[in-house]
């Protein structure tokens, strides 16, 4: 969700200082949701003042969106310990248990107990105590981090009651539940931390989420002992009543389970100092320098302008983006190369969204043009027509038959003189216009008589099949019909037809 960056903050007189910048991911830099969280981090972060808390010293903002400066912690992660204990089969001492312990707690503590400006109790909750949140310096200095979705009164983002936020594995049975959280709920988490430190094995594990809640509600661990022999009573005690299923039973307050630790320090005769702490990270990381030792970087030019202009330092956000482009380069580039994969992106997908908004108009143009214009009914065949017209009455007279007369027969060509070349006869005769068709007046037709209750006419089945037959051309039309007959094709053989 974030990403991490070392910066440099120079001021007048030589003053140089080494911070930690955390910033938005620019992936998730459009989400309000996680950018409200990230702010809510900085400004309970900022009123945290704990040696066992990480220290905020700034927040701002840049080009490339709000961010704010850390304390850097030159250490490991609880995570990596245990990662390199388990590689190698080895507890942690018992005093640096108890130390790395006792300090988380107190810091966790002081975040519980925090009040705001107005004196107020701030609330606020972690839900995501882990082990890849809590650090370890080489000085032995244990550090809690990562408010990023800790629970506060004064938070100004709201959490949904039934959502599920924080590592699955180190969830307290309330938080799974998605009941109300109160302070021992982190008492629990921190609890599972010690467990697996304890232990060198997981705590809760399954396969998927589901099975790993399921055993957080419904079961309960069994004492460190009966996984390593060598764990004393004691430390089942305190485990087993931090990590008990109901709130009731565990500690009422992380303050209780930092002197319970310190109870067993003092009995078991232990230093629980970070000397203890120094001794195991030195054991299993070795000298590690820090980060910017071997390279030396004159302020730029623009912070010495910025500087002697004003009278103080310049900005962190100057800084960082300064140092940035000296150790950072690479990844710079890569988050602007997605942002500006990201802006393309945005654009073509609003190109193609007008797109289609312009093809449905049209359509819908159209549909709406089609259902505006009238249709009109086909006519009806002119066959059909002819058909199905009422016989003529006896008392009417039949119209004349209309005779139409063929083309004339074209004049043979005399037979060619002898020793002339041969003529390829053409295959289709010169056209002949025919002649106008005489025009023969018919007689007026009577009107139509009105419907009368008569039978039916008794051919009305041949007329049926007559016209079926014609449609399908299997049949000829009978003698007498009405409709025109067509002419028959031309034969140049045939005797000229007599006309009347």
């Amino acid at each position: 969700m974030a990403e991490l960056y070392v910066a440099r903050a120079t001021g007048v007189h030589g003053f140089q200082k080494y911070v930690a910048i955390k910033r938005i991911h620019p992936q998730w830099a459009e989400d309000r949701e996680l950018m409200e969280m990230f702010l809510d981090e900085a400004r309970l972060a900022a009123q945290l003042d704990h040696p066992n808390v990480v220290h905020v010293h700034d927040i701002g903002q840049d080009d490339d969106g709000p961010f704010f400066a850390m304390e850097y912690i030159h250490g490991q992660s609880v995570l990596a310990l245990l990662r390199r204990l388990r590689a190698r089969d080895v507890l942690l001492p018992w005093d640096a248990l108890v130390a790395l312990g006792s300090a988380a707690a107190a810091g966790l503590h002081h975040a519980h107990e925090r009040r705001g400006f107005d004196g107020k109790p701030l609330g606020i909750i972690h839900r995501d105590v882990s082990p890849s949140n809590i650090l370890v310096t080489h000085e032995g200095v244990v550090k809690v981090i990562d408010f990023g979705i800790a629970k506060a009164a004064s938070n100004r983002h709201a959490t949904r009651t039934n959502g599920l936020k924080g590592k699955m594995a180190y969830m307290s049975p309330e938080q799974c539940k998605g009941e109300a959280l109160d302070r021992r709920g982190d008492v629990f988490s921190l609890g599972v931390v010690l467990y697996e430190l304890v232990t060198l094995a997981r705590a809760f594990q399954g396969e998927g989420d589901f099975a790993v809640v399921t055993q957080i509600v419904h079961d309960d661990l069994p004492p460190p002992s009966s996984r390593r022999p060598e764990v004393p009573a004691e430390i089942d005690r305190i485990l087993l009543r931090a990590l008990a299923r109901d709130p009731a039973a565990r500690y009422d307050s992380a303050r209780a389970l930092q002197h319970a630790l310190d109870e067993f320090a003092v009995d078991m005769g232990l230093r629980a100092t970070p000397e203890a702490l120094v001794a195991v990270m030195d054991e299993h990381f070795g000298p590690t320098p820090y980060p910017w030792e071997g390279t030396h970087h004159e302020p730029t030019a623009e912070a010495t302008e910025a500087t002697e202009a004003t009278g103080s330092p310049p900005t962190v956000a100057k800084a960082m983006a300064a140092t940035r482009r000296e150790t950072d380069a690479p990844r710079s580039t890569e988050a602007e190369r997605r942002r500006v994969a990201l802006r393309r992106v945005r654009r073509w997908s609003a190109l193609a969204l007008g797109g289609l908004a312009s093809i449905a108009w049209v359509v819908a143009a159209r549909d709406r043009d089609a259902q505006a214009t009238p249709t009109r009914a086909p006519a009806p065949a002119i066959e059909d027509a002819i058909e199905d017209a009422p016989a003529a009455s006896p008392g009417l007279a039949p119209s004349p038959a209309i005779e139409t007369a063929p083309a004339p027969r074209p004049t043979p060509s005399p037979p060619p003189e002898p020793g002339a070349p041969e003529v390829a006869p053409s295959r289709s005769p010169e056209p002949v216009d025919p002649p106008p068709p005489a025009t023969i007046a018919a007689a007026p037709a009577a009107p139509a008589p009105a419907p009368t209750d008569a039978a039916p006419r008794t051919d009305e089945p041949a007329r049926r099949a007559g016209r079926t037959a014609t449609r399908k051309g299997a049949a000829t039309k009978p003698a007498d019909a009405r409709a025109p007959a067509l002419p028959a094709p031309f034969d140049p053989d045939a005797p000229a037809p007599r006309v009347r």
